[in-house]
């Protein structure tokens, strides 16, 4: 059993303590075999048990929602506790035990993720467990027993893929140079697939950029090619296009290198084809190149490049800027009508896509409430990332691997050129098994400002990511499941970087903290902390002020022995 999976199993059991009525969330969810660490188990299984006994102590904590008296609780379970404590080799001091576990607790929002963990670690385990008795009936010619598992393999890997939602809160554990705990936005590898996939693979083991960095802009661009040539087969005419922001820390995430990588791939590769407009000087200028060239008629599709997203913010803001509801617009619709000073503005059949960068501090402060009220800020597709600090002067990418990637992406481009010039706009059908899938989840979704505009999204990559993979026909339940991922990672970091709004700095900075903390059950050191908030970029004064802010409020606290600031409870009062 891993650490972090014993911290997550107490952090869980010290919510259930601390807010008994979480209990009404766990107890239909897992079982005591759920919990590796034998204290643990003995405690979960003494609480469900008491619960389902109606046990006078357990019931009124849950019905009134105060914290379990741990002096009598323990009192109550103190032989059952005691030998696990004793079989683990810890020290039976059952009520101090408690007491610790309630200092620890998780927040009740955090309580979902930590179920789903614990879930999924039991599926990982089972999966190879199953994995060995089937290599073992393979190995002795015992096709009958063969059979049976991998059905048994099968049930068990669609489990895992349909389980709950969010998985992207709880990850696995740290990779080399991250926080330890377990970190929240980790990108689902297993998205990485086509051509996208392998221009993100070969380009960041030449460079220190995030593989999925590469993988959406890529995508980006390829929606940008196709807007007006490809659908998702449905009444809402789906496109395939995208407003990605890649955000990451200051001079860290290495985000314009990725989208210029990605912009001269392009270039290199279809030339005059490709129509980017880099920076916005107005929005009149903006619809100026919505509009067909040299007299020519039909759809214009667009690029808007932007290493800094702030431009577009302080361009949105100027007074009597129409660029804000144009580009809002222009997300689910390709007309636009509005009079300016200096004219009239009409765009039809114009298809705007939208790539850019922004450092995670920035886009939590720099917006408005006009941006929100319009919607644009949820029409983004949020990416975030970091780089590693491993290559000092990166390599060109070698001329052959660059021309096998031009000819798998010609190939896939072509093929939708031909039959867009055959039949007209191509249109991709979903298997109503992908339908099923993202219907469940979608009937799941939450409702919570954050998850706004998930689902377009959602249908958006259905399409992008079969085009990916090579297919002109349909969308495939893998295809689904992949997009699930997605938006699971999306919904996460829009939780956690959702613009602040926050009337003062400290205000803004207690809040970073608050949603860092949040996010990391097990603690975060002040060096951690400092670095995820962007600390030093508001002045240590403003940061320890809001951190001490918190402390008074019994939000947070600092656990002397792990030398970590952990989220304790929301305020009093």
């Amino acid at each position: 059993m891993t650490n972090q999976l014993r911290e997550v199993e107490a952090h869980l059991l010290g919510a259930a303590l601390l807010t008994p009525s979480v209990l009404l969330d766990v107890v239909g969810k897992l079982e005591p075999a759920h919990f590796k660490h034998r204290p643990h188990r003995a405690l979960f299984e003494a609480l469900k048990q008491l619960w389902q006994e109606r046990d006078p102590i357990v019931a009124q904590a849950v019905e009134t929602g105060a914290p379990l008296d741990v002096a009598v609780f323990a009192k109550r379970v103190r032989p059952r506790l005691e030998e696990a404590l004793k079989a683990a080799g810890c020290e039976p001091l059952v009520a101090s035990w408690l007491g610790e576990l309630q200092a620890h607790a998780a927040v009740p929002a955090m309580v979902g993720a930590l179920v789903e963990e614990l879930q999924q670690a039991a599926l990982r385990q089972e999966r190879a467990l199953k994995a060995r008795l089937l290599a073992e009936a393979i190995e002795r010619g015992d096709a009958e027993a063969e059979a049976r598992l991998r059905a048994e393999l099968e049930a068990l890997s669609g489990t895992a893929s349909s389980n709950g939602t969010n998985t992207a809160m709880i990850a696995a554990a740290p990779a080399k140079g991250q926080t330890e705990g377990p970190e929240p936005l980790e990108f689902p590898q297993d998205a990485l697939t086509g051509i996208a996939g392998d221009f993100a693979r070969v380009y960041a083991a030449h460079t220190e950029v995030p593989a999925h960095f590469f993988f959406v802009t890529f995508l980006t661009y390829l929606g940008h090619l196709l807007a007006y040539q490809v659908r998702l087969k449905s009444v809402l005419d789906v496109p395939p296009r995208l407003y990605t922001v890649l955000i990451g820390p200051s001079a860290d995430g290495r985000k314009s290198t990725a989208l210029n990588l990605v912009d001269g791939f392009y270039r290199n590769t279809f030339c005059d084809d490709l129509r980017v407009h880099y920076g916005l000087g107005s929005a009149e200028g903006l619809a100026k190149e919505l509009e067909p060239q040299d007299g020519q008629d039909g759809p214009v599709s667009l690029l808007l490049h932007l290493d800094e997203l702030k431009l577009l913010v302080d361009k949105c803001a100027q007074k009597g800027s129409v660029a804000l509801p144009l580009i809002t617009s222009l997300f689910e619709r390709t007309e636009f009508d509005n009079r300016t000073k200096g004219g009239s503005i009409r765009l039809r059949n114009a298809h705007l896509s939208l790539v850019s960068a922004c450092t995670t501090e920035t886009f939590q402060s720099m917006w408005s409430p006009t941006f929100t009220d319009i919607g644009l800020v949820n029409r983004l597709f949020l990416v975030h990332g970091h780089a590693t600090k491993r290559i000092f002067l990166p390599k060109p990418v070698p001329d052959g691997q660059v021309r096998e990637l031009q000819r798998d992406l010609a190939t896939i481009v072509g093929s939708i050129n031909a039959l867009y010039k055959a039949q007209g706009v191509v249109e991709l059908e979903m298997t109503p098994e992908a339908e099923a899938v993202l219907q469940a989840w979608y009937e799941g979704l939450s409702r919570s400002v954050h998850a706004r505009r998930l689902e377009a999204y959602a249908l958006r990559f259905c399409l992008l990511l079969a085009i990916n993979d090579g297919e002109t026909r349909r969308v495939t339940p893998d295809v689904a499941e992949r997009v699930i991922k997605l938006m699971e990672y999306e919904l996460a970091v829009r939780q956690l970087y959702d613009p602040v709004d926050a009337d003062s700095k400290i205000a803004a900075l207690e809040e970073r903290i608050r949603r860092q903390l949040r996010a990391h059950p097990t603690g975060l050191t002040e060096s951690e902390l400092k670095t995820r908030v962007g600390a030093y970029r508001d002045g240590l004064w403003a940061f320890n002020a809001a951190k001490n802010n918190l402390m008074e409020a019994g939000e947070i606290t600092f656990s002397s022995a792990k030398r970590r600031y952990i989220y304790t409870a929301d305020p009093v009062g």
